[in-house]
């Protein structure tokens, strides 16, 4: 009798210590978290939900460590949760649960919003990252150059110039180069395979495409232009004729120069399309969509020449012949000199 009553007492004692630690875990998960300022949380890539905790942990915020540890393995273990890398801000009058909630939520990420122009170099790709994400950019021109990269994305070529989308983009505060790039390429390449069949049945495979699309990007900023461009190159080209492209030159300099002179035509390099035949090695920037679609089906036409018309308007005239190209020279330079 005496050892069925001892049960009895230690199964009640039992009973209020359980509801008391559950009275208790309750109060802890419904109090306010234990701060008077929001929290900024940078989750990187591979953070244990265990590093994560011991960072809480350090801002006095989701302890003790030992039942909140277990309390989100039991989350994880149910809901299937994951944790996203970058940086997240939680306001500082959520409960401990709610906290719980959204530390595995992309909703409290801070984003930031990165406008890459259509046309520009991977350089100025690396500059924009600089300033906008403080990517460092040294770093993100190797990752350019990085044959592993390369061949995981089958492209056959030096670097990642023209493989990059040139567009605005929504990115994590906090987002690594290889995320970045794996973007940037993911979008180029679904430009391009739009026309998959159209090139197949082209001269010309992908990646002269591509070539051919960023001295057509670089030639004009006139959409409605650039199919009548692209139109003199594919002329030219089927002629054997040397395309003789200003932007292909000004690629080699390191700094965009005001104009060409006639001493840079005889520059030794295969970006030189005055000296050299047919496309150059690689693209000159990262196209546009329009220029891509440029460069795939150009204007049927007769015009082997164009130039500038120098009224301010960016626009060109174009000509069947040279001597028709000379009057229009001429028109450029008048044109010029009013300014």
């Amino acid at each position: 009798m005496k050892l069925k009553k001892k049960i009895l007492y230690l199964f009640i004692i039992f009973v209020i210590i359980s509801f008391l630690s559950l009275m208790l875990a309750i109060m802890s998960l419904n109090s306010k978290i234990n701060t008077n300022e929001d929290i900024i949380l940078i989750i990187e890539k591979n953070m244990s939900i265990n590093k994560v905790l011991a960072e809480l942990n350090n801002k006095n915020i989701l302890t003790p460590n030992v039942f909140y540890r277990y309390v989100i393995k039991i989350y994880v273990n149910i809901t299937d949760a994951k944790l996203y890398i970058g940086v997240h801000k939680f306001n500082n009058n959520l409960t401990n649960w709610e906290l719980i909630n959204q530390l595995f939520s992309v909703n409290n990420l801070l984003t930031i919003k990165v406008t890459f122009p259509e046309g520009i170099t991977i350089n100025r790709f690396a500059s924009i990252l600089q300033n906008r994400l403080d990517i460092d950019s040294i770093s993100f021109i190797n990752y350019c150059n990085d044959a592993s990269i390369l061949k995981q994305f089958g492209i056959e070529a030096s670097n990642l110039e023209g493989y990059l989308r040139p567009a605005t983009y929504t990115f994590n505060i906090g987002i690594g180069i290889s995320d970045i790039l794996n973007l940037l390429i993911k979008e180029q390449i679904k430009e391009l395979n739009k026309y998959t069949e159209a090139i197949n049945n082209s001269k010309y495979n992908k990646y002269e495409i591509l070539i051919l699309a960023s001295i057509i990007e670089a030639e004009t900023p006139v959409i409605t232009e650039r199919k009548i461009v692209s139109g003199v190159y594919h002329n030219r080209l089927d002629k054997k004729m040397l395309l003789q492209a200003d932007p292909t030159l000004q690629y080699i300099f390191k700094e965009r120069k005001k104009r060409i002179l006639y001493s840079d035509l005889t520059i030794d390099n295969p970006y030189n399309t005055y000296k050299y035949a047919g496309l150059p090695p690689g693209p000159i920037n990262n196209p546009s969509a329009s220029s891509i679609e440029a460069a795939i089906y150009p204007e049927n036409h007769n015009y082997y020449y164009f130039v500038a018309t120098g009224d301010g308007t960016n626009k060109h005239n174009f000509a069947t012949s040279h001597q028709e190209h000379l009057k229009y020279k001429e028109i450029y330079k008048r044109n010029i000199s009013k300014k």
